[in-house]
């Protein structure tokens, strides 16, 4: 099995309560993290009826901080932004949060009291919409995809590719992101000549504080699937055609510009029916739904008591570049990852919004 979350943030880039009555509010403080780690299956995914297992999942640590704001009688807060109340020192209530000078000039603004991605850095990643609908989740009798059940989605936009490592390092130069772990063997940030290739050694809580920055989430599993193909029933995201993606353990020829650690840089073959890149190989993708045995006769399509906050594990999608099967590359193959694991050379995301 492969094992997602850490927490960490900056300090001081919102607005934020303090002491109540105090003209410099120090309230906050710095909450640390840690996580021990678990180690999964060496090799490649293989298929099976739970899905394939892959890479080397060593989970650990992080660390989260955040501090300052001022309190309804204050003025100002150490840790970034001011909140006015009332106008007057220790009278009225409400008022508006700001983020002060915390935000990076050249790559955010200040959007409801936040440090989010500016409009330049926001337009430089390519998006699809996507129109909602019913379909069919899931395939066959296989344990981890079966039954086969109605799901729901709305409209949403998507990705149209994954992060790449250019586009995530901007989060991380803004210091709105932490780096992944660009220590790993075919880590892609910071690895010259691969910035245009999916960021990856990335948690799910990594893929979170991202896409809050783009101003997006982490998309549903639904979701997923929909948009890889299921919206038009499909079993592959390249539809009844020839497998084209990258899957560099099970086609031939190779992809071009591809080895065993990094993958492939994005956007190197033709969209699916919903104009989208590299849903099928590339990389495996986190989604926000915990993973869950499937149920045909409840709303959510999950076994009753499946719920993200006590499932120790999150649905990954896709099969990764080094699947060694294109079954692992069908719309609806799933596998489980550990919420709280670092990822691996093989793990990245997309982020969605809602329309």
């Amino acid at each position: 099995m492969l094992v997602v979350s850490v927490a960490f943030g900056c300090a001081g880039r919102t607005a934020a309560d303090g002491a109540p009555g105090d003209d410099a509010g120090t309230g906050g403080g710095t909450v640390g993290d840690s996580g021990g780690g678990g180690s999964g299956v060496g090799g490649t995914p293989v298929e099976s009826g739970g899905g394939g297992a892959g890479g080397t999942p060593l989970g650990s640590g992080g660390q989260a901080a955040e501090s300052g704001g001022t309190g309804s009688g204050g003025q100002s807060g150490t840790g970034g932004g001011t909140e006015a109340s009332g106008g007057a020192e220790g009278g009225g209530t409400g008022g508006e949060a700001t983020c002060g000078e915390s935000c990076a000039a050249e790559l955010e603004q200040c959007i409801d009291g936040e440090c989010r991605a500016n409009e330049a850095v926001r337009a430089q990643t390519t998006t699809v919409d996507i129109a909602g609908g019913t379909f069919l989740m899931g395939f066959g009798e296989h344990d981890n995809t079966s039954p086969v059940h109605e799901q729901t989605v709305g409209n949403f936009t998507i990705d149209q590719t994954e992060v790449t490592a250019a586009a995530y390092s901007l989060c991380v130069s803004a210091g709105a992101c932490e780096s992944s772990d660009t220590s790993g063997d075919g880590a892609n940030e910071g690895a010259p000549g691969y910035e245009n290739y999916p960021v990856n050694f990335v948690s799910l809580h990594h893929a979170e504080v991202y896409c809050a920055w783009m101003g997006k989430r982490v998309p549903t599993e639904a979701e997923w699937e929909y948009a890889a193909g299921g919206k038009q029933g499909y079993e592959y995201p390249w539809g009844d055609g020839t497998p084209a993606g990258c899957i560099v353990g099970a086609l031939n020829p190779q992809p071009e510009h591809v080895d065993y650690f990094h993958g492939c840089a994005v956007a190197q073959f033709p969209p699916n029916a919903n104009g989208l890149l590299d849903m099928g190989g590339s990389m495996y993708e986190l989604t926000s739904s915990p993973y869950c045995a499937y149920s045909d006769v409840t709303d959510t399509g999950y076994v009753p008591g499946c719920d993200a906050e006590d499932t120790d594990d999150i649905a990954l999608r896709d099969g990764g570049f080094a699947a060694s099967s294109v079954t692992l590359t069908r719309v609806s193959h799933r596998q489980p990852m550990l919420r709280d694991f670092e990822g691996n050379q093989y793990v990245s995301f997309r982020c969605v919004s809602d329309d």
